[in-house]
């Protein structure tokens, strides 16, 4: 008895176990959770693409706003909101739940610059999220940037440039003779 016992807890040990929850049901550990927040649900449009060699092939539209059950694995995501597509991998982890928050796209617009100057959209951790000529309007995700102006070798910086969504932000640069 003793040794159908050791055998028994030796494959125990030996089993893979991905579940979080260790109490959680051996069917419930292929799956977990995932949930999309947008700022416009009823509007916005999200599904999931398998990548994985046991989801490839999988696509799962999801709404905005709820809780979906997914067989875990790692996914692509993908948010259609405010004329433009948002995109990015995800992982659905054994009875784990994802929340993804996307916050939506705002405006900017350079004023005081030559059309031919660039301009270039530097996030808070230093990636260049956006290059263009002043003549434009750029759709840029919601958040806090750096603001580079290069005008014939002279750089002007505005820190801290906030961009909203549903709004254009107007970045007015002046350069001192």
């Amino acid at each position: 008895m003793i040794v159908v016992l050791s055998l028994s807890l030796l494959a125990f040990v030996n089993s893979a176990s991905f579940a979080l929850d260790p109490v959680a049901p051996k069917h419930e550990r292929a799956f977990g959770f995932l949930r999309v927040d947008t700022p416009l649900p009823q509007s916005d449009r999200c599904e999931v693409r398998g990548v994985g060699v046991s989801n490839s092939g999988i696509v799962i539209p999801c709404p905005p706003n709820q809780q979906i059950k997914l067989p875990i694995g790692p996914y692509i995501l993908s948010v259609h909101l405010q004329g433009h597509e948002w995109t990015m991998p995800v992982t659905i982890a054994p009875t784990e739940y994802t929340k993804v928050a996307v916050s939506g796209f705002g405006n900017l617009r350079v004023e005081g610059a030559r059309p031919s100057d660039t301009v270039e959209v530097v996030s808070q951790d230093g990636r260049v999220v956006e290059r263009f000529t002043a003549s434009q309007v750029k759709t840029i995700p919601v958040g806090v940037y750096n603001v580079k102006v290069n005008a014939s070798g002279s750089p002007i910086t505005k820190s801290n440039v906030s961009v909203w969504p549903n709004t254009t932000r107007e970045l007015i640069v002046s350069w001192i003779q």
